[in-house]
């Protein structure tokens, strides 16, 4: 988000300011501890111009997209006693005074008011010429704070749940307004399932808001980069919910995940193919790390004569979807840890590796993250030499198994009909494949630099001059070869893709990708003479 900018649909940066648009900015709610910027990014809850303007942005939104359901997000917090309550401003403090977070004159009170006003300002939307009635046709689910994460025990699930129940005996709207948690599974107890006991407890106690689960169960490339996973047959854990969300569970190139994902949203328990043997307690959450890390793979989900064969050639054709599946299929089954992804891997020396579709998942994995940077690539981030080479071995397999793959959908596509739309999406993918080959061997190349620099630099920072001497050329290389990737996708159909969103989407996302790597390699040619690291540069993991 840009402030100030407010080109189409755009979200503006909206800050708590005295006045609008150019007014004193100041701190609200913010956590021990977060930086002082931070806190001033539109936290408050009692200012009203601030207020005005979430209200008008999202009125604009409604009326351009006439959208069924919106996921309005707010304070990113998993935990609500992470909010910072206790640090709001004096307007707020005088309006809510109370520290409790469950009172009605506390943050629980507050943060009723504010969903009140958001879901009126949708509700306020018609557009009779299209016969569009927001009040009627959109759900507003909110989100935060308190979403809740996986790893909740029972001390703080009922903590979360007595919150809930405080918003929702708080707010006025109750017609198209839901509650926005993560996955959720048995208590540890093993006495209730968690969703359908919020789900009575909101009913009896509350004004009966429902609850709508936002599932991250793999193959999403925020948990991990699989192309495909079991997560979705665990979707039986969340009756009492009145919506089940696979978020982010298969792009447009994982149709057989998006396939998976609907026949456990139709049918959460008898599946015809998989049913996952029932778990209570503690082992729910971990049979759910399981599947959403391919560290548990169902046969009847995986093989050619399960789930995964059947979707793909349904949707590609006999022969092509022996290759999808393939392609599909390939899980990394170490079983040493959660996230079998470049992230998971760094420390691993077992194959295979997943292969990389689009560079958002390549780029987007833990270790990978890149915002308009490569944090962790960086020089200044001053990597141990052996943890740099490690993750040049490692990527450099990632590059191996995406070429593989890469071969196995170009064959897919060989076989499918001349023409049909099944081999232009089968193409796509292909081009995918082969760009994050390509790019998953220029960061090996760029992380074995980078360890070998490390290696050889002395106490003051400084390289030896026959040391320079010899990597000042791989420098070079690896500048020319960014640069000859960077024209192959240029014109490629990839690289004329227009985007889909604002972030750019996959297909637009390739020049910032490479504009971000260039921009470090400069970086790294400056300091190497110098000695002079400098300072890591920050970004958000979005």
């Amino acid at each position: 988000v840009f402030e100030g900018t407010r080109r189409g649909l755009y979200v503006p940066a909206f800050r708590n300011r005295r006045s609008y648009p150019d007014g004193e900015t100041y701190s609200c709610c913010h956590a021990p501890g977060a930086h002082r910027e931070a806190a001033t990014y539109g936290t408050c809850l009692s200012n009203p111009g601030l207020r005005r303007l979430k209200q008008q942005n999202l009125r604009e939104f409604v009326q351009a997209v006439h959208p069924g359901t919106l996921y309005i997000h707010n304070q990113d917090s998993c935990a609500i006693d992470a909010v910072g309550w206790a640090n709001r401003c004096p307007e707020c403090r005088r309006r809510w005074p109370n520290d409790d977070l469950c009172a009605p004159d506390g943050m629980a009170g507050a943060f009723a008011a504010h969903y009140d006003s958001l879901a009126e300002a949708v509700a306020q939307v018609r557009d009779d010429s299209a016969g569009y009635d927001a009040a009627r046709d959109c759900d507003c689910i909110f989100i935060s704070p308190g979403y809740t994460w996986y790893d909740f025990n029972d001390e703080k699930w009922d903590r979360t749940r007595r919150y809930w129940v405080a918003v929702s005996r708080a707010m006025e709207r109750v017609r198209g307004v839901q509650i926005g948690l993560r996955e959720q599974f048995d208590r540890d107890d093993a006495t209730a399932l968690r969703i359908g006991q919020l789900a009575e407890d909101l009913r009896r106690d509350g004004r009966g808001h429902g609850i709508a689960i936002a599932a991250f169960a793999g193959a999403d490339g925020f948990c991990n980069g699989l192309l495909y996973t079991a997560g979705p047959a665990l979707n039986r854990f969340y009756k009492g919910a009145q919506t089940v969300l696979q978020a982010a569970c298969g792009h447009a190139y994982q149709e057989p995940m998006a396939l998976l994902c609907a026949e456990y949203a139709w049918r959460s328990e008898g599946s015809a193919f998989y049913n996952d043997p029932p778990v209570v307690g503690r082992a729910s959450t971990r049979r759910f790390i399981e599947l959403r890390d391919g560290l548990r793979a169902p046969r009847e989900l995986f093989s050619d004569r399960g789930f995964l064969g059947a979707a793909a050639r349904r949707l590609y054709g006999q022969q092509p979807g022996l290759f999808v599946a393939e392609v599909h299929g390939v899980i990394n089954s170490t079983g040493t840890a959660a996230n079998p992804s470049a992230h998971r891997n760094l420390a691993s020396e077992q194959c295979p590796p997943v292969p990389f579709v689009d560079n958002v998942e390549l780029m987007n994995t833990p270790v990978h993250r890149a915002a308009g940077r490569w944090m962790p690539g960086q020089w200044a981030a001053d990597l141990p030499e052996a943890v740099a080479l490690r993750r040049s071995k490692m990527l450099r397999r990632i590059a191996e198994t995406s070429h593989w793959a890469a071969e196995r959908i170009e064959r897919a596509a060989l076989t499918s009909r001349p023409g049909s739309l099944e081999r232009e999406l089968l193409g796509w993918q292909q081009l995918g494949l082969e760009h994050c080959s390509a790019l998953a061997d220029w960061m090996a190349d760029y992380f074995a630099l980078y360890s070998d620099a490390q290696g050889s630099i002395l106490a003051d920072g400084t390289l030896p001059a026959r040391d320079l001497e010899r990597i000042l050329p791989r420098l070079d290389n690896l500048d020319f070869e960014l640069r000859s990737l960077r024209e192959d996708i240029d014109k490629s159909p990839l690289g004329c893709a227009k985007p889909l969103c604002k972030s750019g989407g996959a297909a637009g996302n390739w020049p910032a990708t490479t504009a971000a790597l260039a921009e470090e390699l400069h970086r790294l040619r400056e300091a190497l003479p110098s000695g002079k690291r400098g300072e890591p540069q920050t970004g958000a993991w979005w």
